[in-house]
Parts: structure tokens; C-alpha cells; sequence
């Protein structure tokens, strides 16, 4: 299964709950049980933490992925498709039976960006080792892209992205 197409996928929220979680970047945040995830193997160097929700960011493409367990643990997620024109990800047999994935309309792929320390430095995603989400049974997990061209150190212009509505 191949996927090169943005993420829009909405959630659900009518028929969840609210959730507060303690968030060391967001503060205090209000998230819909449908914006949890499981992760199957947790994020390469968190392996331990399993749950995280995705929350909208105020830019377009961007969210924030917050560990459900521990309020230090969040990453900003961007949508490499927005990223970087012509990404596309192949999702192997292993890949797509792992997160249950069987329409290709459930599948949402996010990438995580690096945030420079200082302001000489431009942000980079890693899209290398994208997250894959399968938006209808609330799964996740990051994967390695075979494809050598995806690097984990993509320059990305998050100013360039328009203000969420």
C-alpha cells in the first residue's frame, strides 16, 4: 500500500469523552478519547510509552503528539506530504497487519521535527522514520522508509504554513 496524499482525516469526537492531560509544552489540554493512539512498539527511543493523543497545533500540518502517561514527553508532528511535495511511504504486508489497516482512506502519516536550540538553525523532519496512524482503529506505530531519498534531517519552513481556523 502506497500513500502519497496529505492528511485529512477528522476525528470523531461525538461519541468519545473528554480527557485532561498534563502537558510540560501545552499546559493543561482537553483532548477527545479519539485522539488517542495506541502505539504497537512505542517511538524509537520511548519505547515505553504506548499512549499518546494528537493534538491539532495552530498551524495547518502541524500537531503535537503528547504521551498520555507522562506530561515530558511531546513532539511536534508535521504532515510530510505538506513537507516535502512528492513524499510517498510503502507500507509492507508486516507494516499494514501490524496497525490493522485494510482502506487506505484510515491510514494518516506524520513526521516529527526537530526544533533547533538555536535561531541560526532551520527545524527538520524526520522523514525517514515517519509515524503511521490508522485513524479508524486508533493505532500507531513509526516505521523505517525504505526509500533511501527520505532523509531524517529534512529542512522544513514551519512559518510557511497557514494559521489552523
Amino acid at each position: 500500500m502506497t500513500v502519497a496524499a496529505a492528511a485529512t482525516h477528522t476525528f470523531d469526537s461525538a461519541t468519545t469523552t473528554e480527557i485532561t492531560l498534563d502537558s510540560v509544552v501545552l499546559g493543561q489540554v482537553q483532548v477527545s478519547t479519539s485522539s488517542v493512539f495506541q502505539f504497537t512498539n512505542g517511538l524509537h527511543g520511548f519505547e515505553t510509552h504506548l499512549a499518546f493523543a494528537l493534538v491539532p497545533a495552530a498551524r495547518e500540518g502541524l500537531f503535537w503528539l503528547q504521551s498520555v502517561t507522562s506530561r515530558d514527553v511531546v513532539f511536534l508532528l508535521i504532515d510530510p506530504f505538506v513537507a516535502a511535495p512528492g513524499f510517498e511511504v510503502d507500507l509492507g504486508v508486516t507494516e499494514r497487519a501490524m496497525l490493522k489497516l485494510d482502506n487506505p482512506m484510515d491510514v494518516l502519516v506524520l513526521a516529527i521535527v526537530t526544533l533547533p536550540a538555536g535561531n541560526e538553525a532551520s527545524p527538520t523532519a524526520n522523514l525517514r522514520g515517519p509515524i503511521v496512524l490508522n485513524a479508524q482503529k486508533r493505532l500507531a506505530s513509526q516505521i523505517m522508509s525504505a526509500v533511501q531519498a527520505h532523509d531524517v534531517r529534512t529542512p522544513v519552513d514551519l512559518h510557511a504554513l497557514p494559521a489552523r481556523s
